[in-house]
């Protein structure tokens, strides 16, 4: 899995899913009146957040297969040793993929509650691209 990187056309289509998704946000606070330099800020932020998440995400996944994998060596295997080898080692990499998981999560938390201290964020705004992904 060394030679595996971030899905660049996953994340391509993320953020212009973020963008469409921040763009109709904005849209719709001009139309109602409400729109101010905090709402733009909301949305980027937004973004941002979901997009490092997505990048985190996939560190996170090739890290652990890399750790699993190391034990398994280089030697050619059949598929009843690939399938018990995955058995054994199950749990290891879903244990390491919650703890990214859990992370991520008050991570993001975190974020979103620093930003909404500082105040210069609309709370709507940033919470919407976020809970569109």
């Amino acid at each position: 899995m060394n030679d595996q990187k971030i899905p660049v056309t996953e994340l391509i289509f993320t953020a212009l899913g973020e963008a469409a998704v921040s763009a109709l946000t904005v849209a719709v606070y001009m139309i109602i009146g409400k729109y101010n330099y905090t709402v733009l800020c909301g949305v980027l932020l937004g973004s941002a957040v979901i997009l490092l998440n997505f990048i985190f995400l996939c560190v996170a996944v090739n890290r652990a297969g890399d750790e699993v994998l190391s034990d398994r060596g280089s030697a050619a295997m059949d598929d009843e040793e690939a399938a018990k080898f995955a058995a054994e080692h199950k749990g290891r990499l879903s244990k390491a993929i919650q703890l990214s998981n859990t992370a991520r999560t008050f991570s993001i938390v975190a974020v979103l509650i620093a930003a909404f201290l500082i105040g210069h964020f609309d709370v709507i705004a940033t919470v919407i691209p976020i809970a569109a992904f």
